[in-house]
């Protein structure tokens, strides 16, 4: 994703689009009565990873077969719902630290910016992960109920700290909000102290 590509206004417009897509998914997906289905075992395997297969083999059998057919049509579902509410995180921390006046090192720009993408791809591992174990529901294996373990549990840390550096974003623009005409205080600074100075 680059920042460069789009300009800030447009960005801004995909903070919308990924709520809209969230209300979407769980007014008209599967999410919801999946939820209701998985209640009496933990609730579904994207919010309550398990950590063995016996633990999957309990919740798939208290689902039943309508259970399974709701993850393979959510499935569909989530990746617009992760991908959008990913680049919704984006658009707030690249238009957030670009319009801030703060000088904030590139790495750190960078890491940032990062931290939705990351939250992207896990989210996309998932449910790869996941839909393997629904065609493994008689039998999940250990491998695979300990990957998708792993890439749930990364998933929510990539979105929480995502979800912070947005916030964070957004708030260094609104308190430090950058003067027209103004490119940075690192430039600024720079610009100033090349100036000659005038002795009396």
């Amino acid at each position: 994703m680059a920042s460069a590509s789009l300009p800030p206004r447009s960005r801004l417009w995909l903070v919308p689009a990924g709520l809209l897509t969230a209300a979407l998914v769980m007014a008209v997906g599967p999410y919801q009565e999946l939820m209701e289905l998985s209640e009496a075992t933990g609730g579904p395997l994207d919010e309550s990873p398990r950590g063995t297969p016996a633990e999957v083999t309990e919740h798939f059998t208290s689902i039943g077969a309508r259970g399974l057919d709701l993850y393979r049509a959510h499935f569909w579902w989530d990746l617009p719902f992760g991908l959008t509410n990913a680049l919704a995180l984006w658009a707030m921390v690249t238009v957030g630290l670009g319009r801030t006046r703060l000088a904030i090192p590139r790495a750190v720009r960078a890491v940032a910016a990062g931290l939705p993408v990351l939250a992207a791809v896990l989210d996309v591992a998932e449910n790869v992960a996941v839909s393997v174990l629904v065609r493994q529901a008689d039998a999940p294996g250990e491998t695979i109920t300990l990957a998708t373990h792993v890439v749930t549990s990364a998933k929510f840390l990539a979105f929480g700290a995502a979800g912070l550096a947005a916030i964070g974003s957004i708030a260094l623009w609104l308190l430090f909000r950058r003067r027209p005409g103004q490119t940075g205080t690192s430039q600024t600074t720079s610009s100033a102290s090349s100036t000659p100075r005038t002795t009396k």
